[in-house]
């Protein structure tokens, strides 16, 4: 499903790729995403579970405008998340996503565990 969707997304003419990193520097995700088609697919690698009560979030942050876009699925060392996105209509170089752990049900986009730049 998340191979699918990020085929066709990178399709769309506005596609966007974005490399996640952690705080050390290393690579450990991605977000592909197209404005036009208002969805995204978000993928990280190597994560702990979050804990109990607990759960990952991804993000967009435009002119320092932190926004929400989904929850992520844990399996195993795999968190990933793909669906329509309520992406800012000010999308564009420079915007910042990430990871997040919050608290289940919080809505919040908590402190980041991984970001990326557009």
């Amino acid at each position: 499903e998340v191979s699918h969707e990020s085929a066709t997304l990178l399709g769309a003419p506005d596609a966007a790729r974005v490399t996640l990193w952690d705080a050390a520097g290393a690579a450990r995700g991605s977000i592909v995403v197209a404005k036009s088609a208002g969805r995204m697919v978000a993928v990280a690698v190597d994560l702990p579970d979050p804990g109990v009560g607990r759960e990952y979030a991804c993000w967009v942050e435009v002119e320092g405008v932190r926004a929400r876009l989904g929850t992520m699925w844990l399996t195993g060392s795999v968190a990933w998340w793909n669906g329509p996105a309520a992406l800012p209509a000010s999308l564009g170089p420079g915007a910042s996503f990430g990871v997040s752990i919050v608290t289940v049900g919080s809505g919040g986009a908590g402190d980041p565990v991984l970001t990326g730049r557009l």
